[in-house]
This record gives structure tokens, sequence and C-alpha cells, in this order.
């Protein structure tokens, strides 16, 4: 499989704009991670159709790199993920890398403006205490408890 890694604005729509110029041409997402940095989108992907991906990204002028990448099964077993990296740190290949594939339409997202964000849907809110940046808890409880 190949992973796109592409570069774009930390902004509202950035990455919404890749996904609605691929799935226009018919591509589907198999599997995205991203994460804002210092005004900086960094999205990984992997596309069901790598070739027709690489021109719709070359034509929306974003910044990208691709390279090979394992999308592996680990099942539902406990020991499904620690398996697959034994195996591979046996085999002395170190991961650069990991995200999920989220099965049954869920998404997990991190987004800016959180109560703003907050759905019927919403079952959770997830922080992510990043780099030393600890997430102001007493505002995100109150979002929570408001909810």
């Amino acid at each position: 499989m190949r992973e796109f890694q592409l570069t774009v604005r930390n902004q509202p729509g950035s990455f919404a704009r890749v996904a609605a110029a691929l799935a226009d041409v018919g591509i589907g997402i198999e599997v995205a991670a991203g994460m804002g940095r210092r005004g900086e989108g960094l999205i990984r992907l992997v596309a069901d159709e790598p070739e027709k991906a690489r021109q719709v990204l070359r034509s929306l002028g974003v910044s990208f790199e691709e390279k090979d990448v394992l999308v592996v099964d680990v099942g539902s077993d406990s020991r499904g993920l620690a398996d697959v990296l034994d195996r591979l740190a046996a085999a002395d290949v170190n991961v650069e890398s990991v995200y999920a594939a989220v099965g049954r339409n869920k998404l997990v997202l991190a987004v800016d403006k959180i109560e703003q964000a907050i759905t019927p849907k919403t079952k959770a809110i997830i922080v992510v205490h990043l780099h030393g940046l600890a997430v102001n808890m007493d505002k995100v409880m109150k979002i929570a408890r408001k909810h």
C-alpha cells in the first residue's frame, strides 16, 4: 500500500478540501491520521487508488511525499498488536509511525473548538496532553458536564 504524507495549513477546511477532491473522483480513503503543529497540518492517508490520488493531490497544489506502508489486520485478540510489533522488532524493523483504521464508521478527531463540535451523536471527549503541554481539564470538564 502507498501512504501519502500531506502538509496543509492547519485551519478549518484544509483536510475537508483534500477529502472532497478525492471523493469527487471516486477515491476512497482507507486510513487517515493527522495532527497540527505550528500552523501546519500533517495528514497521513492511504487511498484505495494511489495513482488517481497522486494526480488529485498534484492538481490541488498540495505538498506531499509517498512511501510504502504495511496495512495489517491485528484482529480482535488482545495480543494482536503486540504480536505484530514483536515480530517486527525481532526482524530489526523500526516502526516510524502507526495509526489505526477505525471500524464501525467511527472517527476520533482532535478539534480546536470542542463545544462547537459536539452533536447528539457525540459519545466522549478525548483529550491528549502532548509534548509537555497539558489540556485545560477544568474547561473540558465544564463542557462535558453541560452536554
